[in-house]
């Protein structure tokens, strides 16, 4: 058993992907390996990082399509814990963050301190604002009468302060787990694509008893949505409908109720406000209904089922 195997997705984003995994590989953590997926890009990641790996030791993987941020981490999560020698933690980090020499020792050590900590994450800033918190990477709190989760309660504050604490989630651009993690609450749910899975894991991973930190003392930085445009029609789709699809998973009938009257009278009026402003607002006005017929029109087993998780 090897100590920590870091997986990293490449999506177009040949650039930070390299930077990424240059400053993991200045870490001090000697017993890791690094999983990389080019995640079916049409750049030229695959040649630009396979020359950048010519005289080191990452496994670079390649995958023809797209899989999504659920499906293409599955596709790494199964070959890593199919291997006769496994790691004891596995990290998820994103492709356009940055992290410090000490970051992921320091989160194993948090890990080792307490076996019910089954997920902890480091306190994230903005790449571009150095000393600014990342809003994107907010601790979080469940929330299923609103919509998945909100932000964790004077998250800043505590960020800035130097004690671990426990939230209900964290975001996903940098998880350090236990292996035993995933081996019960599963992987992620590959329907979702992208946007809203990490919720819906964690959901999974607080019933099994396990607990998610964060370790303020310990920083990376994120470029904040690199591989898709902060307003997309793909974003807007992907984050409406899976939002509509975890609430049908995850809520009671009057959480559901109450999620339903947020969307509509709160929520709604909101979104249209606000893709009104942008660019290719008839674009994103078609994706948002799309994603809100389909989240709640699907069958239920087209989307909530063990097979799209399992390992």
């Amino acid at each position: 058993m090897y100590k920590l195997a870091v997986i990293v997705l490449n999506w177009n984003g040949w650039e930070d992907t390299i930077g990424c995994l240059e400053s993991i590989q200045k870490g001090r953590v000697k017993d890791c390996r690094i999983w990389v997926l080019d995640n079916g890009s049409n750049d030229e990641s695959v040649k630009k990082i396979g020359a950048w790996n010519v005289d080191r030791k990452v496994h670079f993987l390649k995958s023809n399509k797209n899989l999504g941020f659920t499906g293409g981490n599955n596709f790494l999560f199964r070959k890593i814990l199919k291997e006769k020698n496994k790691p004891k933690y596995i990290s998820i980090i994103n492709n356009d963050t940055i992290v410090k020499k000490d970051t992921f020792k320091r989160l194993i050590k948090v890990l080792d301190s307490n076996k019910k900590i089954g997920v902890v994450s480091p306190a994230v800033f903005n790449y571009y604002d150095v000393k600014k918190l990342s809003l994107e990477d907010n601790p979080g709190k469940f929330n299923l009468k609103k919509g998945g989760g909100e932000k964790w309660p004077n998250s800043k504050n505590l960020l800035k302060g130097g004690k671990i604490f426990f939230v209900d989630y964290t975001g996903g651009s940098c998880w350090v787990l236990r292996r035993e993690t995933f081996e019960k609450a599963g992987l992620f749910n590959e329907k979702f694509f992208a946007y809203g899975e990490e919720i819906d894991l964690a959901i999974r991973i607080n019933k099994c008893g396990y607990k998610f930190a964060v370790d303020p003392t310990t920083r990376m930085w994120h470029k904040v949505a690199a591989s898709s445009k902060k307003i997309s029609g793909f974003r807007i789709f992907y984050s409406t409908r899976n939002m509509i699809w975890l609430e049908r998973i995850h809520a009671s009938s009057v959480e559901f109720l109450f999620f339903l009257f947020n969307m509509v009278f709160i929520k709604f009026p909101k979104n249209i406000y606000e893709i009104m402003k942008q660019g290719k607002r008839f674009l994103c006005l078609k994706e948002y209904f799309r994603g809100i017929f389909i989240g709640l029109f699907t069958k239920r087993e087209n989307f909530d089922s063990r097979k799209y998780w399992k390992i």
